[in-house]
């Protein structure tokens, strides 16, 4: 009908967690930080490993 209002429900839409703005960005620097940490924690323990292993 024209003289009623339109429903503006099912025209709205909501942003998921992962579709804020930067979150490329973001997810790319949280790579790059795991990345440095594991290689960092594998050199660390397999520097352990092979000092305490070399008589």
């Amino acid at each position: 009908m024209f003289w009623r209002k339109q429903d503006k429900e099912p025209e709205r839409w909501y942003l998921l967690p992962a579709m804020q703005h930067g979150a490329r960005k973001k997810f790319i620097q949280r790579m790059i930080a795991a990345v440095l940490v594991g290689s960092l924690t594998a050199a660390a323990l397999g520097a352990v490993i092979y000092f305490t292993n070399r008589r």
